[in-house]
């Protein structure tokens, strides 16, 4: 028995030539039409034969797994390819197709697996790390299918935080205590089970002030700044992951000042000036304080008794420079308070005292004294006044001295009397005349000052008297005749005095 084209039965089919009777159970692989040749043959050998068609029909076969497809790893925000192997999933039915789908652990359908290549494509974000276990179903033309079951690992890579929010600006007041808290989601980690941990720093990432904490666990700045913190400062909040990879905020914390008001950190010494000297002197700047930033102090001064400074004394209310040229009737003590104002008018102040010494002031001349007329054998007083002369210094005494300025030796009949001031004396016949009379004028310290007087004395007239008698004279006649008397004939005590003679 034969098939019709010469070729043997195939081995699942016999033939039983007794009983005439084909007989074998054919595989999905014998699914065919068989052309079988039958022969009949006598026993002279003469025969005839005939071709029948053996349909085998398919009984279908459920796909089955013959290699299980493998796990695979792969990282977070990388693409990945997965191709299943062709041979995966069997199907023995000849001319049989397959189909595929692949699902999640909920059965969802995956978009990232094409089935007609057999290929999932994806890239993973940070919300996919961890393991998906996917189904994998291969279903024939049928509807009969298997399945298998691998896992794919996405192993995190790590994401940086981010910040979110702004951390909003801050205002605190000097020496009030500040408390805030930046909201939890200031900062954001795309990784599950990443844990942040804050530090905060200035901007430029030096320590934070030392009135300013931080506690990162609770994400609180609190303290008290004094005035020393008045200002602006830039602090840097960071938010680290556990691979060190951070995120930071900056934010203002503007610190507010409250007025502080001055005060006196060093006593103003006492201060001596000199009459007619000029005087300066400048308190030292750090006299006074205000710890306020930028505040600016302006000085005022008066006498202990709230009057306003002596004329001769000025104050510049920027420097603290008092400065001046006192004169003698400032000579003396006095008492100065001096006050320091801040912008926001409160003050504080000092007081010191200045001491102006007297220096020397010569005698000046302030009357004159008046030209004076006496006459011979005349007694003569006058007593010059008091204010012909003046010295400013307080207290000075002067003293007084006479010269005669036009006689080597002063005239007898001249006296002076320097406690009094008083002149005296009589002038006699032969002193008639001009005096000048220099008056000097001596302080403590013998400055002096002079002053000029005439005193004219002036004669008193008296008659011509004989002195000695004319003798008497003879003359001849014919002769010529001449006779002087003598000079001493007639005698006149007024010195200036001329005689004429008739």
């Amino acid at each position: 028995m034969k098939l019709e084209n010469g070729n043997a039965l195939p081995q699942w089919l016999s033939f039983n030539n007794e009983t005439k009777t084909f007989s074998g159970k054919p595989f999905n692989e014998d699914v065919d039409i068989l052309a079988i040749k039958v022969i009949a043959t006598d026993t002279s050998e003469l025969s005839v034969s005939d071709i029948f068609y053996l349909t085998i029909v398919n009984i279908n076969d459920a796909p089955t797994l013959v290699n299980p497809i493998q796990d695979y790893t792969v990282y977070e925000d990388e693409e990945f390819i997965i191709t299943l192997d062709e041979n995966t999933f069997v199907d023995v039915d000849h001319g049989d197709s397959l189909t595929y789908t692949a699902t999640n652990e909920n059965g969802s359908i995956l978009e990232i697996f094409d089935p007609q290549t057999r290929t999932f494509t994806a890239t993973p974000v940070n919300e996919n790390v961890g393991q998906i276990t996917v189904t994998v179903i291969a279903t024939d033309q049928s509807g009969e299918s298997i399945d298998d079951q691998f896992v794919i690992t996405i192993i995190n890579i790590n994401d940086p935080p981010i910040a979110l929010h702004d951390i909003k600006n801050q205002t605190a007041n000097e020496d009030i205590a500040i408390s805030f808290t930046f909201k939890e989601d200031t900062f954001l980690d795309f990784d599950k089970n990443d844990s942040l941990t804050y530090s905060a720093s200035l901007e430029d990432s030096s320590q934070l002030p030392l009135w300013l904490n931080f506690d990162p666990a609770q994400r609180l700045f609190s303290g008290t700044p004094t005035n020393d913190d008045v200002g602006i400062i830039q602090v840097k909040v960071t938010a680290t992951d556990q691979s060190y990879t951070s995120a930071y905020q900056i934010f203002d914390l503007t610190v507010l000042n409250e007025n502080d008001a001055p005060i006196l950190v060093n006593k103003i010494p006492d201060q001596e000036a000199t009459e007619d000297a000029y005087f300066s002197f400048t308190f030292d700047e750090n006299t006074f304080n205000d710890i306020d930033k930028e505040d600016v102090l302006i000085y005022t001064a008066s006498l202990d008794n709230d009057n306003p400074l002596p004329h001769w004394l000025s104050l510049d209310a920027i420097t603290g420079e008092f400065s001046g040229r006192p004169g003698n009737n400032d000579v003396g003590v006095i008492q100065i308070n001096v006050v320091a104002t801040d912008k926001s008018f409160t003050s504080a102040s000092d007081s010191f005292v200045l001491t102006v010494n007297n220096a020397n002031d010569s005698p000046r001349v302030v009357q004159p004294i008046p030209n004076q007329t006496v006459f011979e054998e005349t007694s003569f007083l006058f007593t010059f006044d008091e204010n012909t002369f003046t010295d400013d210094d307080i207290f000075d005494s002067l003293t007084y001295t006479m010269t005669i300025e036009n006689y080597q030796i002063p005239p007898e009949w001249l006296s002076f009397d320097s406690s009094t001031r008083t002149f005296s004396g009589t002038p006699q016949i032969h002193d008639a005349g001009s005096v000048i009379v220099k008056v000097t004028a001596y302080d403590q310290l013998l400055a002096s000052a002079d002053e000029r007087f005439v005193i004219s004395v002036v004669d008193t007239n008296y008659t011509p008297t004989l002195a000695n008698s004319i003798p008497d004279q003879i003359a001849y006649a014919s002769k010529p005749f001449t006779f002087t008397f003598n000079e001493n004939t007639f005698q006149d005590i007024d010195s200036i005095d001329a005689l004429s003679y008739t």
